[in-house]
């Protein structure tokens, strides 16, 4: 059965200095078939595989594909961090209409994040897919999905 997989990436890009990052949506049945598509989407030189997210559940609902009125989006958060030089990441998931319903739902989580002042971006992950999704109400959890933290070298 195919999964939601939101896949955080690591590489090097021509002319970087340091490990770049990236996370992308795929739906296959196993990680292992994600692999060609990495490397595909991939914009750099060489890239692995950090970690990976099966994404079923959001807060209150079941994820699946289908169609609903609403669209699942990744909100990512940034700020600055004293005494780090790189600006510090969150990251929600929310259910909106548009981007810019869901960007201004954002803006009501930057202050449970410590360090957190903006959205960076604002992620449609319906249109990463390709498909739509449908919520289906219940008591489902965020923190109830699987998570495995790996690193796999691809390319």
């Amino acid at each position: 059965m195919k999964k939601i997989f939101m896949i955080n990436l690591g590489g090097n890009i021509d002319n970087g200095n340091i490990e770049i990052h990236n996370k992308i949506f795929l739906f296959k049945e196993s990680i292992e078939d994600c692999y060609d598509s990495i490397i595909k989407k991939w914009i750099g030189n060489s890239v692995h595989l950090d970690s990976y997210l099966i994404l079923d559940y959001i807060d209150g609902y079941k994820v699946e594909k289908g169609t609903s009125t609403n669209k699942l989006y990744l909100i990512v958060f940034g700020g600055d961090k004293p005494g780090h030089l790189d600006e510090v990441h969150e990251y929600k998931f929310l259910l909106a209409k548009d981007k810019i319903e869901a960007k201004t739902f954002g803006k009501d989580f930057i202050k449970q994040f410590e360090y957190i002042d903006h959205i960076d971006e604002v992620v449609d992950v319906n249109e990463k897919l390709g498909f739509g999704l449908t919520f289906i109400e219940g008591s489902y959890q965020f923190k109830d999905n699987n998570v495995t933290y790996e690193f796999i070298k691809l390319k």
